[in-house]
């Protein structure tokens, strides 16, 4: 039972051992929309005899957000480039979008690639002139292509809390002080 129990740990901390940060290629102040074409995330057809290789989720979620953040392309053209890219839920929640209500954004930061303890899900962070933006991806198998699931908006920053209340404007009196 002893034996049972050590062996699972250790397969636990080898899985969670993966897990982690890792940047991944996006240059500073990159604009995310040029007229260059968009890097596909289906697999090249390998040569034969040779496996296929799919993009990492770094590069299918910049994918994403470039094509998901056109807000100059009517609806027509904007569903019909980002619904491939999308998962079940991801085509559920953006069937709806209004492009013309989403940000234009310029990449101002590094990627970062959070992945998952799975092989099938990860969830990228961009540095972007409107905040930090993230991508949550997933994939059926290990060796299918990203899609994504959901585009996540920057939090806005909470107001720091006073050092101490300001003063009765009528007394003149320090709250800290009564």
């Amino acid at each position: 039972m002893r034996r049972q129990l050590v062996a699972l740990c250790s397969v636990g901390v080898l899985a969670l051992s993966g897990c982690g940060s890792t940047p991944e290629h996006a240059a500073p102040t990159t604009p995310i929309h040029s007229t260059a074409p968009l890097p596909s995330i289906a697999p090249a057809p390998a040569p034969s005899g040779q496996p296929t290789t799919v993009p990492g989720p770094g590069s299918a979620a910049r994918r994403v957000l470039a094509t998901w953040s056109r807000p100059r392309l009517d609806y027509h053209h904007w569903w019909a480039g980002l619904r491939p890219l999308l998962n079940a839920e991801g085509r559920q929640d953006y069937a709806y979008t209004d492009p013309s209500q989403i940000p234009r954004l310029t990449l101002t930061g590094l990627a970062v690639v959070r992945r998952s303890p799975v092989a099938t899900a990860a969830t990228v962070w961009f540095d972007t002139d409107h905040g930090l933006f993230g991508v949550r991806l997933s994939r059926r198998s290990p060796t299918a292509p990203w899609l994504a699931a959901e585009i996540i908006f920057p939090r806005h920053p909470q107001p720091k809390p006073q050092s101490k209340p300001p003063s009765h404007p009528t007394t003149g009196f320090d709250h800290a002080s009564l």
